[in-house]
Parts: structure tokens; sequence; C-alpha cells
């Protein structure tokens, strides 16, 4: 069977292993070039990838609840959130996860790694100040808040809204607390 360019480019997207490009790209050029067929079976293809990886999610996610300790379903679980290219639901599903099991550090770590991915310093000062409300009484969202806003660099702003968290939670420890032993 003769190479093809659509078949280079279907090689080197399916070792990308994010869907969500793979459907942006398949998608663009059908419609650059509405009379491919082979394009728009290409198209229905991605959206099945797509549809697979969301699903395996979800199942992966709920195995993860039930067994938050697990090492590969950790694993397996960070692999397809990875490849949906999508870096807010693999935000909303770790921190999901990590309210609902806040003794597990581990998840902790792929939720602070999540929130690294997405680079957005706001969101997740956003994110553990959500926690740290939540459950004031976990060391753990406390030290990841405080590294979050010195991460963003302006520790007035941060030591300010500190303030307000400890005046509504006062058992928070103090904004220039040395934080304990967090693992990345």
């Amino acid at each position: 069977m003769p190479v093809t360019v659509q078949g280079k480019l279907a090689d080197a997207l399916s070792k990308n292993a994010d869907t969500n490009i793979a459907m942006q790209v398949w998608k663009a050029l059908a419609e650059k070039h509405p009379n491919h067929i082979s394009l728009k079976m290409r198209v229905s293809q991605a959206i099945k990838d797509s549809k697979k990886t969301e699903d395996t999610v979800t199942v992966l996610k709920n195995l993860t609840d039930k067994h938050p300790n697990s090492v590969p379903l950790r694993n397996e679980l960070k692999l397809a959130l990875n490849s949906c290219g999508k870096p807010d639901r693999a935000i909303e599903v770790w921190k999901e996860l990590v309210d609902q099991h806040r003794d597990v550090l581990c998840l902790q770590v792929q939720l602070q790694w999540a929130c690294d991915a997405h680079d957005d310093k706001d969101k997740a000062i956003e994110i553990w100040k959500a926690l740290v409300s939540k459950h004031p009484s976990a060391q753990s969202f406390q030290d990841r808040l405080r590294t979050a806003f010195k991460a963003k660099g302006d520790l007035q702003v941060g030591a300010a809204e500190w303030k307000l968290l400890k005046d509504k939670y006062p058992i928070i420890g103090d904004f220039d607390m040395r934080s304990g032993c967090t693992i990345v």
C-alpha cells in the first residue's frame, strides 16, 4: 500500500497521543478541502478517539476515587488526561479527587503538576484557596497555597489575601510560616 501524506500525518498525530490536537488538525484540513471524503473520515475517527479518551478518563477517575492510593491507576489517569490535551479538564479531575481524598499527597502532587502545566498562577491560587477554604485544617493545602502565592511573585498581595483567609479561618497558619514537607 502506498504511503500517503495523510497516512504520514495520521501516524505523526497518533504518536503525539493528543486526541484534541488530532481532531483540530483533521477538522481544519476537512474545512479547507470539503470535497475530500477521506479527510471527513479522518475527522470522524478523531472524534471517536477523543470520545474514547474521555470515556477512559471517566472510568479511571472513578477507579482512582475508589482506590486513591493506587499508583498504577493514578499513572493511567494522568496519561489519559494528558492525551485529551485539555489542561482545564486535568485540573478539574485532580481537584475533585484531592477534595475527596485530602490526605493522599500523591493526588495533590498530580493537581500541582496539572496547575503547573496550565501555567496560570492566578488559577492555581484560586484552586488551592478554594481547597483551603473548604478544608482549613489541611496543612498541606495551606503549604501549596503559600507556594502558589510565592510563585506569582507579589508577596504583598499574597499576604493580604492570606490575612483575609486567616480572619475567616483562624485555624490556618500564618502566611510567612515555614511550609511543611511538601512534595513538589
